[in-house]
């Protein structure tokens, strides 16, 4: 890490000379993400953010962004400016203004954004997002999504994409979500999803909630083929190629 840290910024920088060196530092933090696997969470991002441009003085020097949401339409209101911003917006800090309200934002703004955008988007978004029976957040089916027909006009990819940048949003801000996110998806952002089944069931028991039962993870599947469930047909076992 100490070697691969001085050369992070090259990741941000443009230029086609450059591409081969960032290659290069591509490839060193895959082999350190696998080193890193088992390290606390925490600690993992620490590394991150004290790796990113234009943190501590100099991000404060760089002015802050206004981000203006409409409370009755959070998403609708918040998706087209986040995946307007520039690469330094993105990194500045941000200012939340309520459309229709006074006030300045001191923090508090923000702090109340980030932690009601979880929490409304498990509420007011079901063809993008559903809640486990624990009440973490995770995407709704692919089929449902790309379904859906949302009043920013925006698709499923572009809103998934937005709320991606607002999660990163929280994080630099050392903000929390309403909600947390379920094991699974976290699991998949860290490019390390379950891999095998009995771990795939461990995770989905965990996020069925305490007293509550999710028909995937029962232990049938393992033991007797779909046939004798009276499942074939129905539901398919797959494996990425």
């Amino acid at each position: 890490w100490g070697a691969g840290r001085p050369r992070m910024p090259l990741l941000t920088e443009e230029g086609e000379a450059l591409e081969e060196e960032r290659t290069q530092v591509r490839a060193g933090l895959r082999a350190l993400r696998r080193l890193f696997r088992h390290h606390d969470p925490r600690e993992r991002l620490a590394l991150i953010l004290e790796s990113l441009p234009r943190m501590g003085r100099s991000r404060r020097r760089m002015g802050s962004t206004e981000l203006q949401v409409d409370r009755s339409a959070f998403l609708r209101s918040a998706a087209p400016q986040v995946l307007s911003m520039s690469r330094e917006q993105l990194l500045s800090p941000v200012r939340v203004v309520y459309v229709g309200e006074r006030g300045e934002d001191a923090g508090g703004l923000t702090r109340d954004f980030f932690s009601s955008f979880a929490t409304r988007l498990g509420e007011e978004e079901p063809a993008l997002w559903e809640l486990t029976g624990r009440g973490s957040l995770q995407p709704a089916p692919a089929i449902v999504a790309a379904s859906a027909r949302h009043p920013s006009r925006l698709d499923a990819d572009d809103l998934y994409r937005a709320c991606g940048r607002v999660f990163g949003f929280a994080v630099l801000h050392g903000c929390k979500l309403g909600r947390q996110l379920s094991r699974p998806f976290v699991r998949l952002l860290l490019g390390e999803p379950p891999a095998t089944l009995e771990e795939l069931m461990a995770e989905l028991r965990h996020e069925a909630g305490e007293g509550a039962v999710d028909f995937r993870a029962r232990s049938e599947f393992l033991e007797r083929p779909l046939s004798a469930n009276g499942l074939e047909g129905s539901l398919f076992f797959t494996c990425p190629a």
